[in-house]
């Protein structure tokens, strides 16, 4: 059944334009739906869009043929107002397809929008958008409470043991570890700034999120430098900084529930504790109150079997 967006909470048509955060978001809530299973798959996004009669006639061209005339035109003036049009050819195309070729499809449109300007405002895209955002917006919200009721049934069968070992912090006792870690942060770094003097935003983002989230606990993470960046950065683009941090917030979600439905539970808490480190309380940030419920379990339930310490 089609899922109306005033049905949903946090779900707020989109007009105007596409935001990167939006873009990121329905990316990781796809995929998360896609390990999730077929039904779901069908359910959340091949059905809103059949019903939606987001499609054309019929198009004998391959997925990937269209693929390559999007990339072309993407970033050439002369036809990049044709971009919508053959965007809706892909999703059509795509869904007389596979459910692989469907996803696949759906992402590609979402990435073209987080890397053009151009794309992100599109009639079409905004359309594709308004249709697929409400169902998936569902879909995270189901996704939420299962993945809490996971995370704590998993915690509260974990000996104290195993739990123990997966609060431990990576061992940088061995000189040659905080080399190539120092090694690793420094080559990150140089590419934000490589991107930034080729005033390439949405990679800057993409960048600063990935060393954000990778080094931020680090000792010799270079807070002044990022800082600097996104100073200089917000000055170009308003934005930048709130699109960033919600960028980041969707990452270390999605990092979250990735690793409780695979039952990995060190990348969960990893993640977790990252957010809370990076984002300090501020309930503005996007889902402050998912992952503020699944660090109450976790605190709950180290109190519990008395490894509170570990998390100090």
């Amino acid at each position: 059944m089609l899922v109306e967006s005033e049905m949903v909470a946090g779900w707020q048509n989109i007009s105007g334009r596409v935001s990167p955060a939006t873009a990121l978001e329905l990316i990781k809530f796809i995929r998360l739906a896609a390990r999730t299973g077929k039904s779901t798959f069908i359910q959340f996004l091949r059905e809103p869009l059949l019903q939606a009669d987001y499609k054309v006639g019929h198009i004998q061209d391959s997925i990937l043929k269209i693929m390559e005339r999007i990339e072309q035109s993407v970033f050439d003036p002369a036809s990049v107002h044709t971009v919508g049009y053959k965007i809706k050819r892909l999703i059509s195309r795509a869904l007389n397809d596979s459910l692989s070729a469907l996803g696949d499809s759906c992402i590609f449109v979402l990435e073209k929008s987080l890397a053009s300007a151009r794309v992100s405002t599109d009639p079409d895209v905004i359309k594709f958008v308004n249709i697929i955002g409400p169902a998936l917006y569902a879909f995270q919200k189901i996704q939420s409470e299962q993945s809490e009721k996971i995370f704590e049934n998993v915690l509260l069968n974990t000996s104290a043991e195993e739990i123990s070992k997966a609060l431990e912090p990576v061992n940088l006792g061995n000189s040659i570890q905080k080399v190539q870690i120092d090694h690793r942060m420094r080559a990150l770094f140089q590419q934000v700034l490589s991107a930034s003097r080729n005033n390439d935003l949405n990679r800057c983002r993409k960048l600063l999120s990935a060393y954000m989230i990778r080094f931020s606990d680090e000792d010799s993470y270079d807070e002044d430098g990022v800082e600097k960046i996104i100073a200089a950065l917000e000055k170009r683009d308003s934005g930048f900084r709130s699109t960033l941090n919600e960028m980041t917030a969707v990452q270390l979600y999605y990092q979250i529930t990735n690793g409780v439905a695979k039952s990995d539970m060190k990348s969960a808490i990893v993640a977790i504790r990252k957010y809370a480190h990076i984002f300090t309380g501020d309930s503005t940030m996007r889902f402050f109150y998912e992952i503020d419920r699944m660090e109450r379990i976790l605190f709950r339930i180290l109190k519990e079997k008395k490894l509170w310490k570990k998390m100090q």
